[in-house]
């Protein structure tokens, strides 16, 4: 793939951190053989530095999985997240190994690095390989221009590890139409209005869902437009002001008595 393109992306992550699990080995070899506060400092700043590569997990997970798993493909998520979490788990346990002001015995310390760190950094170099030899092949065949681009766009929110999007890849995308909202994901505005949902900045519900949603928030909501009328409050179980319907429509600055309406008009 050509750099820009997500699957470049997450190859140079990943050769990215097989230098990072080098560097990991190395740095845990060395406290277990001369534990001191230098030794131990390094080995906690090169976890910390692995501990990065979980934007390239986050971006799998809400990015190339949502997107796979449209066109039938839901295999990865349902296995590769799990093995996302183990790690995640895994290098948790290593830092509160490595971080314990007082560490014990060189022999103690020895086992509970073997115990976890060959294990960790085995899992991660499998998860690699498997991507580079299932999962991308796989995402390559079934994904379209549009859902690379859209994955890339999305990308920035979750960002990323030991590498950044190259601007080689410039996809022949045709132009959303005019009822998709700018940003919004794939499969999400421009289905929504023949399905009866109102497209959103991201996603698209009902009315009834959005009226549930701000009924059931443990706040009182209440919608003045550009005219300072009132258009809109939630009726929840937990009231703060006494309202009814009939002041929609109704000034704002009426809705309130007039020792109070100057910090309405401040707050307008």
């Amino acid at each position: 793939t050509t750099p820009g393109h997500p699957i470049f992306t997450y190859r140079a992550e990943n050769f990215g951190v097989q230098r990072v699990l080098k560097d990991l080995e190395q740095a845990v070899d060395e406290y277990t053989r001369l534990p001191t506060a230098a030794t131990q400092r390094a080995a906690l700043v090169t976890v910390d530095k692995l501990m990065e590569y979980d934007r390239h997990y986050l971006r799998k997970e809400n990015l190339l999985f949502p997107f796979l798993e449209r066109t039938g493909f839901g295999g990865p998520s349902k296995v590769m997240w799990g093995i996302h979490n183990d790690i995640r788990t895994d290098w948790k346990a290593l830092w509160a190994i490595l971080d314990t002001p007082q560490p014990g015995e060189a022999a103690e310390l020895m086992v509970q690095l073997d115990e976890i760190v060959p294990p960790l950094t085995g899992t991660i170099r499998d998860m690699i390989y498997k991507e580079d030899h299932i999962l991308f092949p796989a995402a390559l065949k079934r994904l379209s221009d549009a859902d690379w681009k859209a994955i890339r766009d999305q990308g920035e929110e979750i960002g990323y590890a030991y590498a950044l999007p190259g601007r080689a890849w410039r996809p022949e995308v045709a132009a959303a139409g005019p009822e998709v909202a700018e940003g919004a994901p794939v499969g999400s505005a421009a289905s929504g209005t023949s399905q009866g949902l109102i497209p959103l900045q991201v996603g698209a519900l009902t009315a009834e869902q959005i009226d549930m949603m701000l009924r059931s928030l443990p706040v009182d909501v209440t919608f003045v437009d550009e005219n300072d009328e009132v258009r809109y409050f939630s009726q929840g179980r937990e009231r703060v002001f006494q309202r009814s319907p009939a002041i929609i429509g109704r000034e704002v600055q009426n809705c309130h008595p007039p020792q109070s309406v100057h910090k309405v008009q401040q707050i307008l």
